[in-house]
């Protein structure tokens, strides 16, 4: 499975071929994800630093886990047996997640090759990237309401810890308002109080949150492009404050989406128009 707007590394089927021959219990394999255009705005820049992240930290430690891995919309293979079960009956506007759920409820895994490469465009500017993440959001709050009953059940009845991380993967966006309120809603709280004292226990959610947020800004920026190109790159030390506005944007997606989930059927477009050959791309 590609987008029409990915470059694939030559090896791509080579290399998932040689996996499915080496894992014949893999219902999928997911690739590595990486940015096609990471250096034309800071925008693309946040989208490879989240994706250098999750490639690593979401992706690989679940499949080190034995958990498995959620397919990324693009750079996947599946086997035909699987999706035969599964079908292709998709309803939500992230049928990558939906499939996802369908495999694992129904007893398989997906896998992840860290060795299979596709490239994926990123939007350009702040209001394309905002259509995009709302569209994602959208969607995983419609496979939130749908099968997270399933999950549950399933976990409950067989024990299987697959299902368990299903609902932590499903519930990502309301841990991420919870995060926002808990943050944002902590410091509105103790500037309203000034002079007086916050209620007691704000300041502390709010300094936590604040913590947080700055030390996944400085881990990304940092340790991220070091992991990928094996130096430091000081084009991305330049995107602390940059990145920590976009993770701050995604409260927009977060807070807004679940108002538009009923509705499945509107699929934005992102435009695409960065026509790259391999032998071009950064790094």
């Amino acid at each position: 499975m590609f987008d029409a707007d990915n470059l694939v590394h030559p090896d791509f089927i080579a290399c998932m071929n040689d996996y499915l021959e080496a894992h014949p219990e893999a219902e999928a394999v997911q690739g590595y994800l990486e940015t096609k255009n990471p250096s034309d705005t800071w925008i693309t820049r946040s989208y490879a630093l989240s994706y250098w992240y999750l490639n690593r930290f979401w992706s690989l430690a679940r499949a080190h886990w034995g958990l498995s891995v959620a397919l990324g919309g693009t750079g996947f293979v599946i086997r035909t047996p699987a999706l035969s079960r599964s079908g292709w009956e998709l309803h939500s506007l992230t049928e990558d997640l939906e499939l996802t759920i369908r495999i694992v409820l129904q007893g398989g895994r997906i896998h992840w090759n860290d060795a299979a490469w596709v490239y994926d465009e990123k939007p350009l500017t702040l209001a394309a990237s905002l259509r995009q993440r709302t569209r994602w959001v959208r969607g995983q709050y419609w496979v939130l309401w749908r099968y997270a009953p399933a999950a549950v059940s399933g976990f409950l009845r067989t024990g299987r810890w697959q299902h368990l991380d299903l609902l932590v993967l499903l519930a990502t966006p309301l841990l991420y308002a919870a995060g926002y309120l808990a943050t944002l809603g902590g410091w509105a709280v103790a500037l309203l109080a000034l002079p007086s004292p916050a209620p007691e226990g704000v300041g502390w959610l709010s300094a936590v949150g604040t913590t947080l947020a700055v030390l996944q800004a400085l881990l990304l920026t940092g340790l991220a492009p070091l992991l990928r190109f094996g130096r430091w790159d000081p084009r991305y030390l330049l995107m602390l404050l940059p990145y920590t506005f976009y993770v701050l944007t995604w409260a927009w997606p977060v807070f807004t989406a679940p108002f538009q989930a009923h509705d499945q059927g509107n699929w934005a477009k992102t435009p695409h128009t960065r026509a790259l050959r391999l032998e071009e791309l950064d790094g």
